[in-house]
This record gives C-alpha cells, structure tokens and sequence, in this order.
C-alpha cells in the first residue's frame, strides 16, 4: 500500500482536501483563503450519474437566486452521483442570519435533488439532521417497512438511536 504521508501526493490530496472541507457537523465555522472565520452549511445529497451536471447547475443557480452573494460549493463523488453541496455565508453576511436559512437553504437543494431522481441523502445516510425530513420523501409504508427491519436487525435499539428513523425516540412503536 503506498504511503499517504503528508510528503507523498496522495498524503498532500488528502491535506488541502480537509483543510478545503473539514469534516463534522451540518453548520460548520471553518477558514477562508483570506483567513477570516465565514460560517458554512453542508448537505450530502445524490442524484443519477446522468444528472449530476443538471443538478450542480440547478441547485448553483436556485440558491444563489434564494440568496444573493452565496457561494456554492458541490464536490464529491460525482461519479456514483453522491454530491457535498455546500453553502458558504456570502462575503459580510451576519453569520446568526445566514445560518437562520439553514434548512430553507436545504430545502431548496433537497427539492432539486427530489425531482431529478435523486435523495436527499447520500453514503453519509440519513443521520440526526435529515431523519425527520424523511416523513416528506418517504410513504407511511416505506417508513413502517424500515422500522420493521430496524425492529427485526436491532430489537434493543442500541445501533444509532434517535438518529435513522423517524419516529425513532427510543419509546416502543408496537
């Protein structure tokens, strides 16, 4: 196996990588090139391979309309259909009102992804901040099937709860 060591390039990749998209929560503070603190809003979405390109220019141009001087940044794995679309404040924004439009924001990346085929989730799965976001993209029988086979794979829920399901509070649903 190659080393990935800083000094190597894939170790060098793996470096600007992180420090262009650091990992964590969905509202995040990270640097800008210029070093000054901007507030950053994430979300991890997928859409058909075919699509990719109509969804980053859809998504680009619908946020941007929503909130002027936004700066979009979608990168991933564009090539299985898996893309980080993410939100950076715009230039002089109030961070406290760029942050009010968090799930505003989302929606509006959500819906597009919807109507091209895609979901609101992607390899990071549902998690705690889109698990209640479920009940509007899934039917009643799709959410009681996977609460079903979540019952049947974890009958003591001690994988993940409160954060797959809606619903899933850790009370009994029988």
């Amino acid at each position: 196996m190659p080393s990935t060591t800083v000094s190597s390039p894939m170790g060098h990749l793996r470096k600007v990588k992180r420090a262009a998209t650091p990992y964590g929560s969905s509202a995040r503070r990270s640097c800008s090139p210029s070093g000054t603190k901007v507030d950053r809003s994430n979300t991890n979405i997928s859409v058909p391979v075919s699509r990719v390109a109509d969804f980053i220019e859809r998504a680009d141009a619908a946020v941007k309309a929503a909130m002027p001087g936004i700066r979009p940044v979608p990168f991933g794995h564009v090539g299985d259909g898996n893309i980080h679309f993410n939100l950076t404040q715009p230039v002089g924004a109030d961070q406290a009102d760029f942050l009010a439009q968090w799930e505003t924001m989302n929606g509006i990346v959500h819906e597009i992804a919807l109507d091209l085929g895609g979901s609101i989730s992607a390899e990071h799965g549902i998690g705690r901040f889109k698990r209640d976001e479920m009940r509007q993209v899934k039917s009643p029988v799709e959410l009681d099937m996977m609460q079903r086979v979540k019952a049947a794979l974890d009958p003591h829920r001690l994988l993940n709860p409160r954060a797959l399901l809606p619903g899933d509070d850790g009370d009994d649903h029988q």
